[in-house]
């Protein structure tokens, strides 16, 4: 995975929506079934911001920094840029990444290859 930063006024944060930052947001909202995780496509812009900040939070841990804001002093200093961005991010990092080359067709470009030659 790439890594992705925010710039909330003159710092870069890294962002990181993993499991671990999904399980933080999901415990905060108080979800105890995972099925629930089907309601981030549909969030509300609260939720958003909530999950950036645990997407900040985490994303910091892995760069071996402690993130310094709370939510509240996160959501005062977050403009329609950062959560824009921040939107753009989740989508990179929570696409479903398909590899549409399977091992069959390489095969089968094998055999009709080996076909040809003889």
């Amino acid at each position: 995975m790439n890594k992705e930063y925010i710039k909330i006024e003159d710092t870069r944060y890294r962002v990181c929506i993993n499991m671990n930052a999904i399980e933080a947001f999901a415990e905060y909202k108080g979800w105890k079934q995972l099925a629930k995780i089907m309601d981030l496509a549909d969030m509300s812009f609260a939720d958003s911001s909530a999950l950036m900040y645990f997407s900040l939070i985490e994303g910091e841990r892995m760069d071996g920094k402690v993130y310094p804001l709370t939510l509240n002093e996160q959501k005062s200093k977050t403009t329609i840029i950062e959560i824009t961005q921040f939107v753009q991010i989740f989508e990179h990092q929570c696409s479903i990444k398909t590899d549409t080359k399977s091992v069959d067709d390489s095969k089968k470009k094998r055999w009709k290859s080996n076909i040809l030659r003889n």
